[in-house]
């Protein structure tokens, strides 16, 4: 809150009927989006709309989207800079995991962003007693749900590709090839896609047309995410590292003779606002 109203002190002095006043104006609202949470941008939106500008019009906060914003201030100035998306998801690990610990049940949860998994298992040849030598070739992940058993082994369960903004379709395209290289060496692996700072626009349709590998999708209206919108979050990768659990259990255990035996397997949809 002290930063809101800071930048809401210098604003008020701002000659918002000039372009240039205008212009730093929608370049402000901008990057409050990505640096305050969601009820602090509200506020924000009510103070900053209410400057006008040439011919009685109100401003209108969209547009000029910088990276970096320079703010004068009356402490001689700071800076109000976008976290780059590694430091979008980076920031994001502690709050994650806190809630992890909060409801572990035997098998402990671990996140990590930048965790490298295999997009490619190949054999380069044979040992004389016919075992394999194999090599394999590794992508870095955004965020990767793992899950370590007593023995100390880490298993992938849940992948998260994280993307600020705008989604392109080539983003799509790209991220969800990836999603099908990592399928491919874990089959039991769970994909999904988090987008943060969309305000108000939801979940593209492009997403959803393109990402044919992505087992779940999500957005954020803000880069700091609500408490409604993290305990949603994280519920989902509970349910989707249950999901993976499952999905191992049929693969390895598909010879067994007392192996369990599903009449039916449902890939449902649910959506939610």
């Amino acid at each position: 809150m002290p930063q809101l109203k800071r930048v809401l002190s210098m604003a008020g002095c701002l000659n918002a009927t000039s372009s240039n006043g205008v212009c730093f104006i929608r370049r402000l609202m901008d990057s409050l989006f990505c640096c305050l949470p969601a009820a602090e941008v509200s506020l924000a939106i009510g103070v900053l709309c209410c400057h006008q500008v040439t011919g009685g019009q109100r401003t209108f906060l969209s547009g000029i989207q910088p990276r970096v914003l320079r703010v004068g201030l009356n402490s001689g100035g700071r800076s109000l800079r976008m976290p780059s998306e590694r430091e979008w998801v980076h920031a994001l690990i502690p709050k994650i995991q806190s809630q992890f610990n909060q409801r572990q049940s035997g098998r402990r949860l671990s996140v990590e962003d930048g965790y490298r998994l295999a997009y490619a298992l190949e054999i380069q040849g044979h040992n004389a007693d016919g075992s394999a030598i194999t090599s394999s070739a590794l992508y870095e992940t955004d965020l990767c749900v793992s899950e370590l058993d007593r023995s100390g082994r880490k298993i992938p369960r849940v992948v998260v590709e994280c993307k600020m903004r705008r989604i392109t379709t080539h983003t799509v395209l790209a991220y969800s090839t990836k999603a099908a290289t990592h399928k491919s060496v874990y089959p039991y692996l769970r994909y999904g896609f988090l987008a943060g700072a969309r305000r108000h626009y939801g979940v593209p349709a492009r997403l959803l047309r393109h990402g044919s590998e992505f087992d779940f999708l999500c957005t954020w209206r803000g880069l700091r995410p609500s408490s409604v919108e993290l305990e949603i979050f994280v519920n989902l990768l509970r349910k989707e590292v249950d999901a993976s659990r499952k999905l191992q259990e049929i693969f390895t255990e598909s010879r067994l003779p007392d192996r369990v035996r599903y009449r039916t397997i449902h890939r449902q949809l649910r959506l939610s606002e």
